[in-house]
């Protein structure tokens, strides 16, 4: 029994390893001969004819004011979480089910988006760079996307999306709230790429989205499993600690 316990610790920390190294590879974007070619292209954006509507997204109707026809290809490099504990506006309730951070264009095909750091806030994304990045990453080549959808297919889909896949999607600029509340509490869209800031962030109702390529999936693989084996190994060192002790008071009882 000894030696049974040294090879669950030595499991468990080669699972602590593998976590470890999962989450620095997971800094890592993959490398510009994996990009395809739609991520060269801008985003198109034309007026729309679509008129206002309303859906339901568990037991809340939203108004939705579309503002303009809206698609785009790119990178995700960084999302946010809304079922964090620390994502105080956001819950798993919320029609915002995703705010992806995406580059594209110049920035793809220099490759310098391998030269940035990038991070998401509950409604924002940042990115960073050094000296040399500074000249030619582009941010105007980089979004940060609200994403809503009445289609429960398309949201499962945006839900899975992770750093490092390669996506496109088509649909409407728009301003959003619950249709109860007056049209000023509603969270509105950027209509252009060259703004930074504050509500600089695209706001879009997605009518299709898809996953071009999926990005650095063994490396999630690594991620996942290390901790689902870990889990494992900790509840199994319990459930062995209380066996042994039950076994000790036993054979107390009998002496």
């Amino acid at each position: 029994m000894k030696y049974f316990y040294k090879f669950i610790n030595f499991c468990i920390l080669f699972c602590i390893i593998g976590f470890m190294t999962s989450c620095f590879l997971l800094r890592t974007m993959p490398p510009k001969e994996e990009m395809v070619l739609e991520l060269l292209k801008e985003p198109i954006q034309t007026t729309t004819n679509t008129q206002v509507f309303t859906f339901d997204y568990r037991n809340t109707n939203y108004k939705v004011i579309p503002l303009a026809e809206y698609e785009l290809w790119g990178l995700v490099v960084s999302h946010n979480d809304i079922n964090k504990w620390y994502n105080i506006y956001h819950n798993k309730n919320s029609v915002n089910i995703k705010d992806l951070c995406i580059v594209w264009g110049g920035n793809i095909k220099t490759g310098i988006y391998k030269e940035a750091n990038y991070k998401s806030g509950e409604w924002t994304c940042y990115s960073s760079y050094g000296a040399r990045a500074a000249s030619i990453f582009n941010n105007y080549q980089l979004s940060n996307n609200h994403l809503l959808s009445d289609s429960e297919e398309i949201r499962e889909k945006i839900r899975n999306t992770h750093i490092g896949d390669q996506i496109h999607l088509k649909g409407l600029l728009v301003k959003y709230g619950e249709s109860n509340l007056s049209e000023k509490y509603y969270r509105s869209s950027s209509m252009t790429r060259i703004d930074q800031g504050n509500y600089s962030c695209e706001t879009i109702f997605v009518k299709d989205f898809q996953v071009l390529k999926k990005g650095l999936i063994w490396q999630y693989k690594l991620k996942k499993w290390s901790i689902k084996i870990l889990l494992g190994l900790i509840l199994l060192k319990i459930l062995l600690f209380f066996i042994g002790h039950r076994k000790y008071l036993f054979s107390k009882q009998t002496i």
